[in-house]
């Protein structure tokens, strides 16, 4: 798990979101304040598990002028109230690249404050080359690299170094029509590890990802509509679904049907949106199985 769970976060590093765009976000936005509502709880915040309200309560994102990141804070309930549990800066190189983002623990001040982690990026023209990770625990500090190699205009090689030390590569490798084919992780005692592969439709569309961990097995399955990802499916390795998105033309999230473990079942949810003059949403009800369940209230300030 803990392995699976190191891949889950290095797979994650260059899609971070550090742009108004990743927010589903238009027009000149110079901050974002969005906290989430359990409908049936009198008021009181809560985590949805989607949108801005995926781990947090309530967030805040603040963007420059030209639309990058600059800070971002994450809200959590403290014994009923809203109270601030990290904030993290986004600094960015004069080629507008993502250069240092730190993270500050304050955890509603109940301990120390304290920098948790600390993000350095590292580039050659538009390609990253090399990202540094230095985590900063109570009692313990730890430290990734990760070096990228490239042959001609793709990634071939990511290199995890972990304390000076080689822990792992993961390699890639493309089809004829220059498409990625698979991801393969190679541990530093040579042993392979987790396997992904990519499978596209006609129009090159990604059409299956599939992942495979040991003997565990995923697929994930998307489905367009003119272009545009409409169906987006979760299976085992059994090919039982455990989940199914349905989207908007705009990407947003329409349903989420995902399996409920204690009732071996599936639980709907679907999304409500209404939108400001920009075409930004600024509130979404949730239901659950028809049932009002959560809403995520964003006041938005452009420039």
């Amino acid at each position: 798990m803990y392995l699976k769970l190191i891949i889950f976060l290095f797979f994650s590093v260059l899609a971070a979101q550090n742009h108004v765009a990743d927010f589903h976000l238009k027009g000149k936005v110079r901050s974002l304040e969005s906290t989430t509502y359990q409908v049936s709880a009198d008021s009181r915040t809560g985590v949805s598990g989607f949108l801005d309200s995926e781990f947090y309560d309530a967030v805040s994102l603040n963007f420059a002028p030209d639309g990058n990141l600059v800070l971002r804070k994450n809200f959590l309930d403290y014994r009923g109230k809203l109270g601030l549990y990290d904030q993290t800066v986004y600094q960015y190189n004069p080629g507008n690249q993502l250069e240092k983002q730190q993270t500050t623990l304050v955890q509603n001040g109940e301990e120390p404050t304290r920098v948790s982690q600390l993000k350095n990026y590292y580039y050659l023209g538009n390609r990253p080359v090399r990202m540094d990770e230095f985590n900063y625990g109570r009692t313990t500090d730890q430290s990734w690299t990760i070096n990228y190699k490239y042959s001609l205009e793709n990634l071939t090689e990511k290199e995890f170094w972990m304390e000076d030390q080689i822990f792992s590569k993961e390699i890639h490798a493309y089809d004829l029509t220059n498409r990625l084919d698979f991801v393969q992780t190679v541990h530093n005692n040579g042993k392979p590890g987790q396997r992904i592969f990519f499978q596209y439709d006609e129009q090159r569309n990604l059409k299956n990802k599939i992942t495979e961990t040991g003997n565990e097995k995923e697929q994930e399955s998307f489905e367009y509509e003119r272009g545009v990802l409409k169906f987006r499916t979760l299976s085992d390795g059994n090919g039982k679904i455990q989940l199914r998105e349905t989207y908007f033309p705009n990407g947003l999230p329409k349903v989420v049907e995902k399996i409920n473990y204690a009732r071996n079942s599936f639980s709907k949810y679907e999304f409500k949106y209404e939108f400001d003059s920009q075409y930004n949403w600024i509130n979404c009800l949730i239901l659950e199985d028809e049932n009002p369940k959560f809403r995520i209230v964003r006041r938005i300030i452009y420039y």
